[in-house]
């Protein structure tokens, strides 16, 4: 990341906001966002944990076990982990996953970086309704779906994340369980190193995501939340004393200012997008087209990822906006579109 990319990203920012920002950012990043340095000693990591969790004397034997879920288009994470994995399985564990195809596998591994909505993994396991495209589960081995294969040969799926977000993996597992008719959750585990509390309608979650709070709002902002006809706001606005405790911002008022600031600017960007806008665009982040709030509002990145859920003002790049990461769009399904970052992993604000 350029120091000329930063500069011109926070100068289209009112001048009393920009070393906050930049501060409040310097302040969070550590937490949320994965160099790719880290994201190989994660993956080493993650082998080595599994290996030891399923009770395997090495690596090796894991991994002979196991197959990986490779469906994913180029320019996704998923294969970019995928290659890097070959190549750390090769030089740390002295397996060579790249001609590896285990006649009766016992573990099958779905890998990426971030678990934002649940879209991804949803769209990629289950067989969408009005699509062709069938997802992994229904998709053949030894003449039966990966489901019977599942259930048949006590096999399991292994959902491996850097990052999941709470509330959305939870409504995955449940959209999965109506979608199949029956809850196969004994047949998959998930593994993650962060787990990002988005559960609002959890007292004692620590709410780590953008929630302005009601107070103090401009106008536009307060008309757009009225339209969204939530009853009592719920889910639109944060109670201002929740989180009990702040961990994701440097202090509860600093956090206040710095969520209003991303809601105001994104809301500009919002309303300068008009008709041509998606129909899951939101100020602080794609959500789902049904979603309704401010938007997904995630602060979490990745030295190749920075999803379309994160606020507007770090990927937007219409109507003269210079977001702080440049991107390029990968298609992915029917319609849907995903975005990768082409910055590099390091960031130096001061």
């Amino acid at each position: 990341m350029s120091e000329n990319r930063i500069d011109r990203w926070i100068k289209q920012f009112p001048e009393t906001d920009r070393i906050f920002i930049l501060t409040e950012l310097k302040f969070i990043l550590p937490h949320r966002y994965f160099s790719k340095l880290t994201i190989v000693r994660g993956l080493e990591y993650m082998i080595k944990k599994m290996s030891e969790i399923l009770k395997f004397t090495t690596p090796s034997n894991f991994l002979k076990v196991s197959t990986f879920i490779d469906h994913q288009p180029e320019g996704k994470s998923q294969k970019d982990f995928l290659a890097l994995l070959r190549d750390i399985s090769l030089t740390k564990f002295e397996f060579n996953l790249s001609y590896h195809n285990p006649t009766n596998p016992r573990y099958f591994i779905y890998l990426d970086d971030l678990l934002c909505t649940g879209d991804t993994l949803f769209k990629g396991l289950a067989k969408i309704e009005g699509e062709e495209k069938k997802g992994w589960l229904y998709t053949k081995i030894k003449n039966q779906t990966h489901f019977d294969y599942l259930k048949n040969n006590k096999a399991k799926l292994l959902i491996l994340y850097f990052i999941i977000h709470k509330h959305n993996y939870y409504k995955f597992k449940s959209r999965l369980k109506n979608h199949l008719k029956e809850d196969i959750s004994n047949y998959y585990d998930e593994y993650y190193f962060k787990l990002i509390e988005n559960d609002f309608n959890n007292n004692n979650s620590k709410l780590d995501f953008l929630f302005p709070i009601k107070d103090n709002q401009q106008q536009n902002i307060l008309d757009y939340s009225a339209s969204l006809n939530v009853e009592n706001d719920i889910g639109v606005y944060r109670d201002p004393s929740r989180p009990a405790t702040e961990t994701l911002f440097s202090s509860k008022e600093n956090r206040i200012r710095f969520e209003n600031i991303m809601l105001q600017q994104g809301m500009r960007l919002y309303e300068l997008a008009g008709v041509n806008r998606n129909t899951r665009m939101r100020p602080l982040g794609y959500g789902l087209s049904s979603h309704k709030n401010f938007g997904f509002g995630t602060l979490c990145f990745s030295y190749r990822n920075v999803p379309f859920n994160t606020p507007l003002v770090f990927w937007y790049s219409s109507h003269n906006w210079h977001p702080l990461f440049e991107r390029k769009f990968v298609s992915y399904g029917h319609g849907d579109i995903a975005t990768t970052t082409q910055s590099s992993e390091d960031f130096d604000f001061f």
